[in-house]
C-alpha cells in the first residue's frame, strides 16, 4: 500500500497537473485577451513554474513538459494493471489507501476521454475504476466534479488522442 501511496508525490500528482493544462485548461487562458493572461501569469511568484504554465500554454501537446507528462501516466496505468491481473485491489485483496489515493488521477484520464489508454490493453484498470465507482465513499468524488470542467475535459481530450497515441508508440 505504501508504495501506491507515493506514486502521486513520485511524479503522478505532476504528471496530472501538465497533462491536464496541456489538453485542457490551457484554453482557458488563450481565450482571454494577451494582457489579462500575462496579468495572470506575471501573479505567480516562481518565475521557473512561470515559464513552465506558458510554455503549456503556448505549445500545449507540442511543449516539453506533455509527453514525459502522459508517459508517466501510461507507466502507471501498467503497473496497475499488473497488480489489478493478480488481485482485486492495488494493495491486495482489500480496498485500502492505495486505491482512494489513485482513484482521482486514473477519473482525470477518464474526464479527458482518455480511457483508451486502458480500455482494450489494460482492461483490469477499468474494471477496479468501476468496482470504485460502485463503493459508497465515491460519492465525496462524485459530488464535487464540476460539468463545465469536465465537460471542457472531453471535448479537449478527444482531440488529443492522435498525438498521445503516437508519443505512447515511440
Amino acid at each position: 500500500m505504501r508504495v501506491w501511496t507515493l506514486a502521486p508525490d513520485a511524479g503522478l500528482h505532476a504528471a496530472c497537473g501538465a497533462t491536464s493544462f496541456s489538453i485542457t485548461f490551457r484554453h482557458q487562458y488563450l481565450a482571454l485577451p494577451r494582457d489579462q493572461m500575462e496579468h495572470q501569469l506575471a501573479e505567480k511568484p516562481d518565475p521557473m513554474a512561470r515559464e513552465r504554465q506558458r510554455q503549456m500554454i503556448e505549445q500545449g501537446l507540442d511543449g516539453p513538459w506533455f509527453a514525459p507528462a502522459i508517459k508517466v501516466y501510461d507507466r502507471t496505468l501498467a503497473r496497475m494493471t499488473n497488480q489489478l491481473e493478480t488481485t482485486p485491489w492495488l494493495a491486495g485483496n482489500e480496498y485500502s489507501l492505495a486505491d482512494i489515493g489513485l482513484i482521482p488521477y486514473v477519473l482525470r484520464l477518464e474526464h479527458l476521454q482518455l480511457g483508451w489508454m486502458w480500455e482494450s490493453r489494460r482492461p483490469a484498470v477499468g474494471r477496479w475504476l468501476e468496482r470504485c465507482k460502485e463503493r459508497s465513499n465515491y460519492s465525496g468524488i462524485a459530488n464535487y466534479l464540476d460539468p463545465k470542467y469536465t465537460d471542457l475535459m472531453g471535448r479537449t481530450g478527444r482531440d488529443a488522442r492522435g498525438k498521445i497515441e503516437a508519443i505512447l508508440a515511440a
